[in-house]
């Protein structure tokens, strides 16, 4: 049942980005409905490829994890406006895929590729906090939540926030361990999945001018 759930609330976020498509077409949110539908591919398709393939639960997963960091990753990059910022991610992209590759080369018996799925964590949370500080520091933006780009970082800040310790053991989980634990993972990607819809299905985000900084402008004649 709570399978199931996890699954309704996996498809959501595609069915809202369909819906409000006029909505979605700027801010680079075709990335995360890319990644939405990456998510939902891996659940249905994972056990099949699995199986009818004969390869290992790790480079199915693994390459999941990716796919979604290189995802994520581009629309933080496209989203934080300081240049000096985007250098971070670059250079935490460097440190993200050389360990990656050199899991793909060497065979793995895990099931879960616990190393990039941590550091993935380790690295959104800090592209997110880069991003959230740039916000508040702009004086242009006097709400940071009228924005879609909010509800979508603050969806990755929470749920990699709320996950990366699980993620960081996973590997180590017996069978039932993994059961009992990896309910934290669906729970917060449930809550993850609530603010994309959220995000989808807000109208276009519009920069507010704050009315402080505007009539600064207006009193010395200074033009935006």
């Amino acid at each position: 049942m709570f399978h199931f759930l996890t699954f309704i609330f996996e498809l959501l976020p595609v069915v809202f980005y369909v819906s409000f498509l006029r909505r979605n077409k700027h801010e680079g949110l075709q990335l995360i409905f890319i990644n939405c539908l990456a998510s939902l591919g891996t659940d249905l398709l994972a056990p099949a490829l699995i199986k009818a393939f004969n390869i290992s639960d790790f480079y199915v997963y693994a390459s999941f994890t990716v796919i979604e960091y290189s995802l994520l990753t581009l629309f933080l990059y496209k989203s934080i406006e300081d240049r000096r910022q985007r250098y971070v991610l670059i250079i935490g992209s460097l440190v993200f895929f050389i360990p990656v590759v050199a899991n793909f080369l060497h065979s793995s018996t895990s099931s879960f590729d616990s190393q990039s799925a941590s550091l993935e964590a380790i690295l959104i949370i800090i592209y997110s906090i880069l991003f959230l500080y740039g916000q508040i520091k702009d004086p242009s933006v006097l709400f940071v939540y009228n924005t879609k780009k909010f509800w979508v970082v603050s969806a990755f800040f929470i749920y990699f926030s709320s996950t990366l310790f699980l993620f960081l053991y996973a590997a180590t989980f017996t069978r039932q361990e993994h059961r009992s634990y990896w309910y934290i993972n669906s729970i917060f990607d449930i809550i993850k999945n609530i603010l994309f819809c959220i995000a989808f299905a807000m109208k276009k985000s519009d920069k507010q001018k704050n009315p402080v900084l505007e009539s600064y402008e207006d009193s010395y004649g200074i033009e935006p």
